[in-house]
C-alpha cells in the first residue's frame, strides 16, 4: 500500500466529512428541503467534487481489492451526479438518487477498511461511522438526524486517528530515506 496516497485520500475525506457535518446540521435545522435551495445544492456539489481527489488518491494507494473500490466509487459518483442535476432543478428525486449513491460509500470503504484493519480502534471508527452515517440518511425523512450526524463525527474521529498513524509512518520513512546515503 502507498501510505502517502492513502493519507492524502484521508485528508480529502476529512475535509468532505466536515462539509457533510455542516450540511447535516443545516438539514436538521432548516429541514430536508434546504438541500433543494441554491445554498444547499451548492454544498452538495462541493462535497461531490471532493469525491474525485479522494477516489484518485485511494486508487493510487493500491489497496487490496482496488477493482471493487473503483467500481463502487464510480457507481456512487455517477448516481450522485444525476442526483445533483435533479437537485439543482429543485426535484426531490435528486435527493433520493444522492442517497442511493451514498449507499455505495460503505461498500467502497470495505477495501480501505481491510487495508488498515490492524489499527482496530481507528479503522472500526472510520468504517462503522460511515455505515451509521449512511444508515442515518433516510431517517432525515422522519426528522431524526442524529444517527447520520453521530456517524459522520465517528467517521471523522477514525480518519483523524488513522491519519496520525499514517503521518508517523510517512515521517519515519522520510527520515530513513535521508539516513540511507550516509550509512554507505
Amino acid at each position: 500500500m502507498n501510505v502517502k496516497s492513502y493519507f492524502r485520500g484521508n485528508v480529502v475525506s476529512l475535509i468532505a466529512a466536515v462539509l457533510i457535518l455542516t450540511l447535516l446540521v443545516e438539514l436538521d435545522v432548516f429541514g430536508i428541503k434546504f438541500a433543494l435551495v441554491p445554498l444547499g445544492a451548492a454544498q452538495l456539489t462541493a462535497i461531490w467534487i471532493l469525491a474525485f481527489p479522494a477516489v484518485f488518491f485511494y486508487s493510487e494507494s493500491r489497496v487490496n481489492h482496488s477493482l471493487f473500490f473503483k467500481v463502487t466509487s464510480v457507481l456512487a459518483v455517477a448516481l450522485t451526479f444525476v442526483g445533483l442535476i435533479l437537485t439543482w432543478e429543485g426535484k426531490f428525486l435528486g435527493l433520493e438518487l444522492i442517497l442511493l449513491g451514498y449507499l455505495f460509500e460503505p461498500l467502497a470503504g470495505i477495501p480501505l477498511y481491510l487495508e488498515v484493519r490492524n489499527h482496530k480502534v481507528w479503522s472500526n471508527l472510520f468504517f462503522w461511522g460511515a455505515v451509521a452515517f449512511t444508515a442515518g440518511l433516510p431517517l432525515y425523512l422522519v426528522h431524526f438526524a442524529w444517527l447520520a450526524v453521530i456517524g459522520d463525527a465517528v467517521k471523522m474521529a477514525g480518519l483523524i486517528g488513522l491519519m496520525a498513524i499514517q503521518w508517523n509512518v510517512i515521517r519515519t520513512s522520510n527520515i530513513a530515506v535521508i539516513k540511507r546515503p550516509s550509512q554507505d
